[in-house]
């Protein structure tokens, strides 16, 4: 089964043109017949094992994907800090800034909590 990870990755893959729908359709399948034989492999290795993406494009896309996941749930639980009055909206939009510019500064993820 796909993880959120894999779907995340095929939908940045597609975005930024490194494959195709089918092509990752194809990768989807391979993985499902993989994970049937208890071999269990991220959705962006696949793709390079497949020769649709070379080994720089996975590491990259990798990367992006972890962000935006990270992200993701960042934004989440930076939600529930400013709806308990955990700690001031002010100060949580400003961590979650902090985080995205130090990703466009250094590809680097970093989690708020």
């Amino acid at each position: 089964m796909p993880t959120q990870y894999d779907e995340v990755v095929r939908e940045i893959g597609v975005q930024q043109g490194l494959f195709t729908r089918e092509q990752a359709a194809s990768a989807m399948a391979k993985l499902q017949e993989l994970a049937a034989r208890g071999q269990t492999f991220p959705l962006s290795v696949v793709l390079e094992k497949l020769t649709i993406i070379t080994e720089t494009d996975r590491l990259a896309l990798e990367n992006a994907s972890r962000y935006r996941v990270h992200r993701d749930d960042d934004k989440e639980v930076a939600r529930i800090i400013k709806e308990s009055n955990y700690a001031p909206d002010h100060a949580v939009d400003l961590a979650l800034s902090a985080q995205k510019d130090h990703y466009r500064q250094s590809g680097e993820t970093i989690r708020l909590v």
